[in-house]
C-alpha cells in the first residue's frame, strides 16, 4: 500500500503479458466507490526512465 491523493492505494508490479516486460498499477478508491486504476507497462531496459514518469504522473493525481 501507498498514500496517493491522501488516501491508500494498492500498488502493484508483475510480469507484463508480453515477454520481457514488466507491468506497473496503482488502485486508488473514489469517494463514490469507484475504482480508478493506473497502469504502465514497460519492457525491461526502459523500465527506469517509465517508472520515474509514472510516479511522477501518479503523484500529480487529485482524487475527488
Amino acid at each position: 500500500m501507498r498514500a496517493i491523493a491522501g488516501r491508500a492505494a494498492l500498488y502493484l508490479a508483475f510480469d507484463g503479458a508480453l515477454l520481457g516486460t514488466k507491468t506497473f498499477q496503482y488502485q486508488i478508491l473514489r469517494d463514490d466507490g469507484m475504482m480508478l486504476i493506473l497502469t504502465a507497462t514497460s519492457t525491461q531496459n526502459n523500465i527506469p526512465r517509465m517508472l520515474g514518469e509514472f510516479e511522477v504522473m501518479v503523484s500529480s493525481i487529485r482524487v475527488h
